[in-house]
């Protein structure tokens, strides 16, 4: 092994190394949200109301969910990302014009859940089915 006394390593310091290792957390941190995102919900709407339903309009904060055109005890589901606390908005409107309209529900962020909403001819109902903490 050839050594010259005139080549010395780079100095590190500290305070270099303790950045280094905290940005370098903070990347894992990101992908590791992106790959496995907290706070997903699953909706399933189902029609019971013995009617065609022309709409239904759910809204959670500023993620908007619509069907059109359900058939009498036609089920429907759909995914969505919490992205934090909110509630649910459902309007749902049959072919006669008749409209009903619901507000429930909490949703917490960093909980996934999922919710079922019964729309009979007089009412929607809504059911928390799954709470889960991620």
């Amino acid at each position: 092994m050839i050594k010259n006394e005139n080549i010395k390593p780079p100095k590190m310091t500290y305070k270099a190394t303790y950045i280094g290792l905290l940005l370098s957390l903070l990347a894992v941190g990101f992908i590791f949200s992106l790959l496995f995102p907290a706070g997903a919900g699953v909706i399933v709407v189902h029609n019971e109301s013995g009617q065609v339903v022309k709409d239904v309009v759910i809204m959670a904060r500023a993620t908007k969910i619509t069907t059109k055109n359900m058939q009498n005890d036609e089920i429907v589901s759909a995914f969505f990302k919490k992205p934090d606390e909110s509630g649910y908005e459902v309007t749902v409107t049959f072919d006669s014009g008749k409209i009903l309209t619901l507000q429930s529900g909490y949703l917490l962020s960093g909980y996934d859940r999922c919710d079922l909403f019964t729309i009979t001819k007089d009412e929607i109902t809504h059911k928390d089915v799954i709470r889960l903490k991620m």
